[in-house]
């Protein structure tokens, strides 16, 4: 009996550890996708700032985590396009 109880507590910490230790490595990786932007929404936000001239808000959009994730996704037509308007 007592030999259950440690595996089981051991059996606990690990899932446990396990849990957090992925659950860290989504938040550090970005992947917590819970109000991030999706593609189409980062693009309508560039064109609103670059349309009104908002230069700073504009290149805050594109030197983000975001904007390299669209160009992964095959979305670089998207951004030249936009900057060669």
């Amino acid at each position: 009996m007592k030999k259950i109880l440690i595996l089981l507590s051991v059996g606990i910490v690990i899932a446990v550890l396990f849990y957090f230790n992925i659950l860290s490595l989504n938040l550090l990786m970005g992947l917590d996708s819970a109000g991030a932007d999706s593609p189409e929404e980062l693009m309508s936000r560039y064109e609103k700032y670059h349309n009104s001239g908002d230069i700073e808000n504009m290149m805050q959009i594109f030197y983000t985590d975001s904007t390299s994730e669209m160009i992964v996704n095959g979305k670089r037509e998207q951004l030249i396009k936009l900057f060669n308007v």
